[in-house]
């Protein structure tokens, strides 16, 4: 599995143009074709600059790009780095100037950026599929340098194909619902393992530690509770604070539970879930469930979370019912509050327009006095946000899958339009903040 570090420049190449008010792209790099296939072999993968971009309001595209397969996003201490089949592209905030360090990867990688070090989770699904249903996987965990020199390279064998990847400033970790391994960011030792009943999101610690997130359900007439956990650079844990729910009479239990977590600064997190019943009591706070019509699937909620478990602040973030629903699956600290990315169907959420028969993405701006500022990614088919990373500048940088639908991969951002052409496609976008 070679490594090579390459810079390149993306060059000129012929221009597509498409009917009405719709941005150009600018083929740059020799395309390899989207597929079904986990298989990630062969030519590197085609990235399309979205071209001629003016200049936009708040929540609109500056820059961005359109991609054939499926990219990982994170950020560095001076843009974002993007995962692809073919290695690691690092681009300013104007995701231009880019340098590509190339990498064979065998199956669908992780990315994670740890202070100057790129981390890179590499899966292969090629083997039989165990009895049980899963699939076991060769598996190779990469550090790269700034430079893009290798600096160490663990490979775990066959193990479970479902494990994902975190870097922190001073480890990274390797994880799955019950399991984390941290390794030492300098020179992949093992560090510690933690075993847990469950986690539902997880965030490396400043110290090397890690952050665990984990949701309860119950029939009734009990209700649910919710736990944050903190391991400590050891593996040993540190606190757990559990926050609890209450129901409205008659008492039917309910669900609570977290979708993601990040590392904020000074050292805590910014979470975000759901919770069905009436309220969600966290420690000093109160949130009191948005009002919901018919089929209950809940209120979303995120929150901030100080370094020793302490909530600094939690703001409901629309609700699911029959009258539509919102999810979210991306987090990231900004300054005081956070930025959230997913996707939603139906009308009223977050005062976002309501979408058609399909379903949009969208990014928001959370404020700790509860204000959100909502911006909707549409499309013809349905669009979800795979990635999201924030920007030195503090511009939101988004990966969001665009299915195919009537009019192609068509996005509708504002007043802005892309086409990548009438495939799936995944497009590279940074909004103005």
């Amino acid at each position: 599995m070679p490594i090579a570090a390459t810079s390149r420049v993306l060059p000129a190449g012929s221009r597509r143009a498409f009917a009405g008010p719709v941005h150009r792209l600018l083929a740059s790099i020799a395309a390899c074709a989207a597929s079904g296939s986990s298989a990630c072999t062969g030519t590197p993968c085609q990235i399309d600059r979205l071209d001629d971009v003016p200049a936009a309001p708040a929540g609109e595209v500056r820059h961005g790009f359109a991609l054939g397969q499926q990219a990982s996003l994170a950020a560095t201490a001076d843009g974002v780095a993007c995962l692809t089949c073919s290695g690691v592209y690092y681009f300013n905030p104007a995701l231009s100037e880019q340098r590509h360090v190339a990498l064979d990867l065998q199956g669908p990688g992780e990315l994670a950026i740890g202070g100057d070090t790129t981390f890179v989770f590499d899966r292969d699904p090629g083997l039989a599929d165990s009895a049980s249903g899963g699939a076991p996987a060769d598996s190779q965990l990469h550090a790269l340098s700034a430079t893009g020199r290798e600096l160490w390279r663990d490979d775990f064998g066959s193990g479970p194909a479902r494990r994902d990847l975190l870097a922190g400033p001073a480890s990274v970790v390797i994880y799955d619902e019950e399991i984390a391994s941290a390794f030492d960011p300098a020179t992949g030792a093992a560090r510690w393992i933690a075993e847990f009943d469950r986690g539902d999101a997880f965030a490396a610690d400043a110290t090397g530690g890690l952050f665990v997130a984990t949701g309860d359900s119950r029939l009734g007439p009990a209700t649910p509770e919710a736990t944050l956990r903190r391991f400590d650079g050891g593996g040993a844990p540190t606190w757990t604070v559990t926050w609890t729910t209450t129901d409205a009479p008659p008492a039917a239990g309910g669900d609570v539970g977290f979708t993601v977590a990040a590392l904020a600064a000074g050292g805590g997190l910014v979470v975000a879930g759901r919770f069905t019943t009436a309220t969600l009591e966290l420690g000093g706070l109160s949130l009191a469930a948005l009002p919901l019509h018919g089929s209950v699937d809940g209120t979303r909620f995120v929150a901030a979370i100080d370094p020793g478990g302490a909530v600094r602040w939690a703001v409901a973030a629309g609700a699911s019912d029959t009258d539509g629903r919102i999810d979210v699956r991306r987090i990231a600290a900004l300054g005081d509050g956070a930025v959230i990315c997913g996707d939603y169907a139906g009308g009223g959420q977050l005062g976002l327009p309501a979408t058609d028969a399909t379903g949009d993405a969208f990014v928001a701006r959370v404020d700790p006095d509860g204000a959100i500022t909502a911006h909707a990614i549409a499309g013809d088919g349905d669009q979800r946000c795979e990635g999201l990373a924030v920007a030195p500048d503090g511009s939101a940088t988004v990966v969001v899958h665009s299915l195919r639908g009537p009019g192609g991969s068509v996005l509708r951002v504002g007043s802005q339009m892309f086409d990548d052409g009438p495939e799936n496609a995944f497009y590279v976008l940074n909004l103005a903040p």
